[in-house]
């Protein structure tokens, strides 16, 4: 599974990460389980691979998909990279 990760925010609320989640030879893998870890807050890829969600600046975002290894990504306060 590779993460492709892009962030953007507001100062007054928690910044939203989004992205696009493909598999090795770069297609698009649609049902991509992504969490907040330690919270309520999750989504799924659509068709296009892509997902949105809020995220506190420290937070960890784990992705699962069913065959696959999950993966844990830390957001820090800017562009991060997996």
């Amino acid at each position: 599974m590779f993460l492709l990760l892009a962030g953007a925010g507001t100062a007054f609320a928690q910044p939203t990460v989004g992205g696009t989640v493909t598999d090795e030879q770069g297609n698009p893998l649609v049902g991509v389980t992504v969490v907040v870890v330690d919270s309520n807050k999750g989504t799924t890829t659509d068709i296009n691979g892509q997902y949105s969600i809020a995220v506190p600046k420290g937070g960890i975002l784990e992705f699962t998909y069913i065959g696959m290894s999950s993966q844990r990504i830390t957001c820090g306060g800017g562009d991060f990279q997996p």
